[in-house]
């Protein structure tokens, strides 16, 4: 898993919407409204709401979340979160480190 963690406002969800586009990933957001604001914003990029991705019953094998810890808080609402750990880029699979350096690379594409 990639974490972007970058100031608001910096184009994160530009990247994930071309990534989205390039890869056929749909992106994870957290409410209905969002998704269809994003949706009308990056037309060719494909936004599922987190309600929306627990009721599928077939659900994507690869997928994109947009505000990671906002959602994560969303999702542990009764607790509050002290902290939360991920693996180190030296572990990611080959195939993760193709993303990351995609995202790297997709800034220059629009």
């Amino acid at each position: 898993m990639k974490i972007i963690d970058m100031p608001r406002g910096t184009g994160k969800t530009f990247q994930l919407a071309i990534l989205s586009e390039k890869l056929n990933i749909p992106i994870i957001v957290w409410d209905d409204t969002l998704t269809h604001l994003l949706q009308r914003q990056y037309p060719q990029a494909h936004f599922i709401s987190y309600s929306k991705y627990r009721k599928m019953h077939n659900k994507p094998d690869k997928i994109l979340i947009d505000e990671f810890p906002h959602m994560l808080q969303e999702v542990f609402s009764n607790s509050e979160i002290i902290a939360a750990t991920y693996s180190s880029e030296e572990h990611y699979s080959e195939k993760m480190k193709d993303y990351s350096a995609l995202l790297v690379n997709m800034r220059n594409v629009r």
